[in-house]
């Protein structure tokens, strides 16, 4: 006898696999329930040479927001470190999910109409979830980034104009930088974002709401509701 104690047969049948799922389960429940896939194919089509269509690009750089918060250059990386389907792409499909890909996603994003976008999903939530519109609270706030941005001066891109990245009133306190303002519209049910944009970062607040308040009678469908601002945002 040399010492060596053989495995037990029974032990080696089983082998352990373990799989990362974090808080994706959930996620992928509400994002089936609201039906954001068969939204976006609808205002982001692709066509049959897509190896990952838009849509699902698209819905792997929201999970990732929501769970890792990685760059772009890294949603590869970040999908293989989860279980397979996770992100709601097949196996095969996460072979070409480069950078390169998702960049043409978020290009077509750029191109769709990402307000009527936008409408649809919080249609489908209002609808599913039974969101009430009686009162809304809007609310908005400066986005800092630092350097030049020169190219960044409201340009057409593909016959859209790109918001402008500038100085305006910071309410970050940093007046040294560049910023875009972006706003947020949430029901008093819940807190549900029921309206947002993003804008020039020189746009005065007291003129956002009215663009804003015209989007919410779309989306409520009426206009009997109470529209609650900052009251910092009026001029004195």
């Amino acid at each position: 006898m040399n010492g060596t104690q053989e495995p037990s047969p029974h032990k080696a049948r089983f082998t352990l696999h373990s799989e990362r799922l974090g808080p994706l389960p959930l996620i992928n429940h509400f994002i089936g329930r609201i039906g954001l896939e068969d939204v976006l194919e609808r205002h982001v089509p692709s066509d049959a040479r897509c190896a990952v269509p838009h849509a699902r690009a698209l819905g792997v750089l929201l999970r990732s927001i929501i769970v890792e918060r990685e760059p772009v250059y890294r949603q590869q990386e970040t999908v293989h470190g989860f279980a397979s389907g996770m992100f709601g792409i097949r196996a095969e499909e996460m072979e070409h999910l480069g950078d390169d890909r998702l960049g043409r996603a978020l290009d077509r994003l750029f191109d769709a109409d990402r307000a009527a976008l936008l409408t649809d999903v919080v249609l489908a939530v209002a609808e599913r979830f039974g969101v009430n519109f009686d009162e809304c609270h809007n609310d908005s706030t400066s986005i800092s980034f630092y350097g030049s941005y020169r190219g960044a001066s409201g340009r057409k891109i593909r016959g859209r104009t790109a918001p402008v990245i500038t100085y305006g009133h910071s309410k970050d306190h940093r007046p040294d930088l560049k910023q875009l303002l972006f706003i947020l519209t949430m029901t008093a049910d819940g807190n549900i974002p029921v309206a947002f944009r993003c804008t020039d970062g020189n746009a005065s607040d007291s003129r956002t709401h009215i663009e804003t308040w015209n989007t919410l009678r779309a989306v409520a469908g009426r206009s009997d509701f109470l529209y609650v601002a900052d009251s910092n945002q009026y001029p004195t």
